[in-house]
């Protein structure tokens, strides 16, 4: 009897042991738990949710602007060499779909036209910046939007910027001064010029030419022009009263295309 008792003292004491050392247990894993999680939270804070911060002395947005006010002012271009030179032409003619923009104009039967647009290359350097000063803005601002998204405090002072036309070329002359601060860092920048690949000069040049001598002899030798520079090809098109003049790069295949209206009637 005693043995017996002795047996059931044991199993008890055995019991309460197993049932500490399972709560034990469990207090264990509930704290390695939340250690987990704490440290996966801090993970996630520290370095997922972190914004990756460019070396200050590193970051030049010099060739993100230029690039981005190149396309635009390429987009501006593509509108000009359609539209002969003018961005939104008002007096036109109309043949097979198309526009022509008059830069030599004669209402009068038999007398040679006058040149609506004397200059035509100072004339298409105002319209390519008139057309492109709001593209360059939000340039400059898309630019700093992703810099600051970075850390950056930008600050951007007064935008000035002028468009030379050349034979081969168009250069952007581009001042603004741009300052960058992170932290004890501050980057100065100011001058963004763009070279942009255009044969839109060498068109206009021609053209020029063919008003030139539709304003003085009602006539071109197109024809003459083309064995003179072959790299241009010029697609004539006489049609009531009206001459369409179609000039070609045959590398670059930009278009320049416009209408003469000189002598109309003429025997």
């Amino acid at each position: 009897m005693a043995f017996e008792m002795r047996k059931n003292r044991l199993a008890r004491t055995k019991t309460r042991c197993t049932l500490f050392a399972n709560a034990r247990g469990q207090v264990a894993i509930f704290i390695i738990v939340a250690i987990v999680i704490v440290a996966g939270i801090l993970f996630l804070f520290l370095f997922l949710g972190r914004v990756d911060v460019e070396d200050p002395l590193s970051v030049n947005p010099t060739k993100d602007i230029q690039l981005c006010v190149e396309d635009g002012i390429q987009e501006v271009v593509v509108e000009i060499l359609a539209n002969g030179g003018i961005y939104e032409p008002e007096h036109t003619f109309a043949y097979d779909g198309e526009n022509y923009t008059y830069l030599c104009y004669q209402d009068a039967d038999y007398l040679p036209c006058y040149n609506s647009f004397p200059g035509l290359e100072t004339v298409i350097e105002n319209e390519i910046y008139e057309q492109s000063k709001d593209r360059v803005d939000e340039c400059f601002d898309l630019v700093g939007e992703d810099l600051e998204r970075q850390g950056f405090l930008v600050e951007f002072g007064p935008r000035e910027f002028s468009v030379d036309i050349f034979k081969s070329r168009i250069f952007v002359t581009l001042n603004r001064p741009m300052t960058l601060t992170h932290e004890e860092t501050i980057r100065d920048f100011e001058v963004f010029d763009i070279e942009i690949i255009s044969d839109l000069g060498s068109l206009v040049d021609i053209a020029r030419e063919i008003i030139n001598y539709e304003a003085q002899y009602c006539f071109y030798d197109y024809h003459w022009q083309m064995r003179l520079t072959p790299e241009i090809n010029i697609n004539f098109i006489d049609f009531q009263t009206n001459k369409l003049y179609e000039l070609e790069n045959r590398v670059s295949h930009e278009l320049f295309k416009f209408a003469v209206r000189s002598c109309p009637n003429q025997p």
